[in-house]
């Protein structure tokens, strides 16, 4: 994607940028430089409503907001870009981040977290289904929300210490893979599913956040 931005050594003028894609932790670890100083770090998230247009609300709803996802002929090819991204993540990215926990073990994980969408943290609940600890549970938790799959919302209060819940709320940032993995494979099943609320809930939050 090509983007036109202030340059950091050239404030006043535009440069353009062209953006393709993340740099390999491994190669990042190799750097001798740090970049301190001269580089700019920007969360890019997938499509969003705004430039998909109200049209394809329902589109970007069930298939997420990943390109080849949302952009695929029909659901089915969609569906089956959707399962090998997380079995790369899975199998192949996480690993180079030097993080040392089995995919399947992760990747149950995942599918479990999924029907916690919309909900209130309970690693105790979900540690017991997994048949690991709360605090293995929570750090599964917080490698996903590092790699940007899960959003933890967090309690808000004007008094910190008078606030009545202190867990955050579980939200998939992509409403694609959390179709994937309840295995909502098309819009009616969508519509049917019991956590239809919750995925519109996500859905909703993650617009509201790119506006």
């Amino acid at each position: 994607m090509r983007q036109n931005h202030p340059g950091p050594d050239r404030p006043d003028a535009l440069a353009q940028f062209l953006i393709l894609g993340s740099a390999s932790p491994a190669l990042l670890r190799q750097s001798s430089e740090s970049l301190a100083g001269r580089i700019e770090i920007l969360e890019m998230a997938g499509f969003t409503l705004a430039e998909v247009g109200p049209d394809a609300a329902p589109r970007l709803w069930l298939r997420g907001g990943f390109p080849r996802s949302f952009l695929a002929e029909e659901d089915a090819a969609s569906l089956i870009w959707r399962r090998d991204f997380i079995r790369t993540l899975l199998q192949s990215d996480i690993p180079q981040l030097g993080v040392r926990v089995p995919a399947a073990t992760l990747q149950r994980f995942w599918a479990m977290l999924a029907h916690f969408h919309g909900q209130l943290w309970n690693g105790s609940e979900l540690g017991r289904s997994l048949g690991v600890n709360q605090t293995t549970c929570r750090r599964y938790l917080d490698l996903l929300e590092g790699v940007f799959m899960v959003r933890l919302l967090q309690p808000w209060h004007a008094n910190l210490l008078k606030r009545q819940v202190k867990a955050p709320k579980i939200y998939f940032r992509d409403t694609g893979l959390l179709h994937q993995l309840l295995q909502i494979h098309d819009h009616d099943a969508l519509l049917c599913h019991p956590r239809l609320g919750a995925s519109w809930e996500g859905y909703v939050i993650e617009q509201l956040l790119a506006a």
